[in-house]
């Protein structure tokens, strides 16, 4: 068992991390995040309870799992899966995805409407590359 609503998941040493995003009947968001272990199948989890700050997507980003954060950024994930805010990558608005390539982070900006941005930053939150796009960002390829 997990956090309901698991969605995108990253492996990490063994670890598989699941985001998770759910809602009650009135549509009033919350959000958690899982851990297996995959080699004891130890589940280990935290439920943030109900939020809008957290989206999801899940990153591998040298080394540290990050989940996008309050629509502006990605933040790491510390061992007991609370965030590292203080480390947020990202000073941006609208974050609707994100992914990782290298050493760069892509994040798709939307506001529901064509034409919307990717931003890819390195992880110093410096902008490396604007790319304007079609509406809603959230797949991302590459080669």
């Amino acid at each position: 068992d997990v956090i309901p609503g698991p969605g995108n998941m990253v492996a990490l040493n063994d670890e598989l991390y699941i985001a998770s995003t759910y809602f009650d009947t009135d549509w009033n968001s919350y959000a958690g995040i899982s851990k297996i272990d995959l080699n004891t199948d130890t589940v280990q989890m935290v439920d943030y309870g109900h939020t809008v700050c957290y989206g999801d997507d899940l990153a591998l980003f040298n080394g540290i799992v990050y989940r996008t954060f309050n629509r502006s950024g990605a933040v790491p994930l510390n061992e007991d899966l609370t965030i590292d805010e203080e480390n947020i990558i990202g000073n941006l608005s609208g974050v609707y995805s994100m992914a990782t390539n290298d050493n760069y982070l892509f994040f798709g900006l939307s506001d529901y409407s064509a034409p919307d941005t990717i931003i890819v930053l390195n992880e110093f939150s410096e902008t490396i590359g604007i790319f304007q796009v079609g509406a809603i960002p959230g797949s991302y390829a590459f080669k």
